[in-house]
């Protein structure tokens, strides 16, 4: 029970790792609020916490609009009179497209929601957290703030934002006892979020039927592929009292995608070993 009387915000908990985490904070001892801009899948996933004994709130919140974001923490402390966690993990991708077809439009829609929706959520928190002597600050970002993935530049950018925007906090807010830090997942996500908005939930087993050790996203050649689960452990360990001491960092959950080198060392090396030098 390693959230035992802690009360947690997270924010795209209707779906994929936020619902994931949701759960799995809520059998850690956690009062969950699941928020999310789908009214009845913050209901379900409410209903899944309570159905097995857990405290959970589902809420229609839509990240990008501050008046709702303000009431999302209003809400909470109402319910539950403190806020100790906030797992801002609500975050919207962009259809694969070559650079030159996105507008501005395109990339104000995304940066609205995975940053300044980020920026409104913490903003709302902070007063809380002060409140309580200290709390945590969880941001989601991606394996593509730290590597390059082609066709998503837009998505890529914002999760850069939050990777930067996090060491900024990490130094502002350190001194008030508030732990920020950023999880950084590849592999295993969430087939909904390439999805159309509404699209049903896709079961994440059903990704890899044919799973094998070759498919992993980095060079961690584990038997079973990467699920949600495994990143939502890692946002438990940040968020609770076994990371007190680990702040401002970005954590990846990649399987080591993003230690993998572009370069093929092995060929490298066999072309020099083979070169024939032409001497002058």
């Amino acid at each position: 029970m390693r959230l035992k009387d802690k009360v947690a915000i997270i924010t795209g908990a209707g779906a994929g790792l936020g619902r994931a985490s949701a759960l799995l904070f809520a059998e850690e001892g956690a009062k969950v609020v699941i928020a999310d801009r789908d009214p009845a899948r913050a209901s379900s996933v409410e209903h899944e916490i309570t159905d097995r004994g857990g405290v959970a709130l589902g809420l229609d919140v839509d990240v990008a609009d501050e008046a709702q974001v303000r009431a999302m923490t209003d809400r909470t402390i109402a319910e539950y009179a403190k806020l100790d966690i906030l797992f801002c993990n609500a975050g919207i991708g962009a259809p694969r497209s070559n650079f030159l077809d996105q507008t501005a439009a395109d990339w104000r829609r995304v940066f609205d929601v995975n940053v300044i929706g980020m920026l409104l959520c913490i903003q709302q928190a902070v007063p809380h957290f002060r409140a309580n002597g200290g709390g945590v600050i969880l941001n989601c970002s991606s394996g593509a703030a730290l590597v390059g993935i082609p066709g998503v530049p837009v998505y890529s950018a914002t999760k850069g934002a939050i990777n930067a925007l996090t060491r900024a906090l990490a130094l502002d807010l350190g001194a008030e006892n508030i732990r920020v830090n950023t999880l950084c997942p590849m592999g295993g996500m969430s087939a909904n979020f390439m999805l159309p908005e509404g699209s049903p939930l896709v079961d994440e087993t059903s990704l890899f039927e044919s799973y094998t050790p070759a498919d992993s996203p980095g060079p961690l050649a584990r038997p079973t592929p990467p699920r949600l689960i495994d990143h939502a452990r890692a946002a438990l360990f940040l968020v609770s009292d076994d990371a007190a001491w680990v702040h401002g960092v970005a954590l990846p959950t990649d399987g080591g995608a993003s230690v993998r080198p572009m370069l093929d060392i092995e060929r490298t090396i066999r072309a020099y070993e083979n070169a024939r030098f032409v001497q002058p």
